[in-house]
């Protein structure tokens, strides 16, 4: 090659690299301002996406005020879920109660308060009538009407201490015990309760809040269920019996979604008299069973027997009440 087309190479390379350093440059002097025009807009949309604290405290009393009287026992639910943290460090326990806001079930209750941020909706009443609805900024505070609500006779939770329960593992009767909470990393499982039923075997019963598939705050009884021959029981004593024993029951997220456990049997009795019996299968989350109690004394022993073919260290959990007059 002549050095003349050496030339005229080296001459074309220093052009084309200086094209493309003032390709960067322009690149840099136009996209460093477009970066700080969409970090100013996303300022700005934060700013005004805010809920303002005085709205929180507006929207607070409102819903205090809901709840007085004969509406103290009604439930609380925020729209969106991911609000809800917030919404219960904002309204704190005057507000946001495990037994308000973690119930085995929302049709339980006559009224449901409904706090939703920026015009959401929960998808568990969303079709239940609105009587009220108040407006505070971006939040809103809406009571809704259970269309087809059942009495309550009793939650079998409120009865959970030593006067009304006894727990038995096999042959063997749990003790009462108070201790410490425990909990762990990711995986535990659901806080083991420091008061809690405590049996030789390992196996346990106490009030505690799980997680379910859906990762829904549950308030159970959080149990071991023991081996065919050899079940868990809890017996509830004295209870108000009403024309139905409803109830959930299911396993914490993290055990339960792998859908490689072995299936739990429930089996109900009142006064030994088995009224039902459902067996829950991995994959079928918070799970309710229903069954016909009419008939019986108006004070009656209830027995819950749990049993597994392999139930390990999984945490499962249920709950129940009595509903409907009879």
């Amino acid at each position: 090659m002549t050095s003349e087309a050496s030339e005229g190479h080296a001459g074309q390379a220093g052009q084309a690299v200086a094209k493309s350093g003032v390709s960067r440059a322009w690149w840099f002097a136009l996209a460093i301002p477009a970066i700080g025009l969409i970090e100013a807009t996303t300022h700005v949309v934060q700013a005004n996406s805010r809920v303002a604290p005085a709205d929180w405290r507006a929207a607070k009393g409102a819903i205090v005020d809901a709840l007085k009287g004969p509406n103290e026992g009604d439930g609380v639910i925020i729209a969106p879920r991911w609000a809800e943290p917030t919404a219960r460090a904002e309204f704190g326990r005057e507000v946001a109660t495990i037994e308000r806001m973690a119930p085995g079930d929302f049709q339980r209750y006559r009224h449901v308060v409904e706090l939703s941020v920026r015009g959401e909706r929960a998808s568990e009443i969303a079709s239940w009538p609105v009587a009220s609805e108040k407006t505070f900024g971006k939040l809103s505070v809406r009571i809704h009407t259970n269309p087809s609500y059942e009495s309550r006779v009793v939650d079998l939770l409120t009865l959970f201490d030593r006067s009304h329960v006894t727990v038995a593992s096999g042959k063997h009767d749990c003790q009462l015990a108070q201790g410490g909470t425990q909990t762990g990393n990711l995986g535990f499982g659901p806080a083991i309760p420091g008061e809690r039923f405590s049996c030789q075997n390992g196996a346990l019963a106490g009030i505690t809040v799980i997680a379910d598939l859906t990762y829904r705050p549950r308030r159970c009884v959080l149990v071991r269920p023991g081996t065919e021959g050899a079940p868990l029981r809890v017996v509830f004593r004295d209870v108000d019996i009403g024309k139905f024993l409803v109830g959930h029951h299911g396993l914490y997220a993290e055990h339960e979604r792998n859908l490689d456990g072995a299936p739990i049997v429930l089996e109900a009795r009142v006064n030994d008299e088995l009224v039902g019996r459902d067996t829950h299968v991995d994959g079928q989350a918070w799970k309710e069973f229903r069954f016909p109690t009419n008939g019986f004394p108006q004070k009656s022993n209830i027995e819950f027997a749990l049993t597994s073919q392999a139930a390990g260290r999984r945490a499962y959990c249920f709950e129940a009440t009595t509903r409907g007059v009879p």
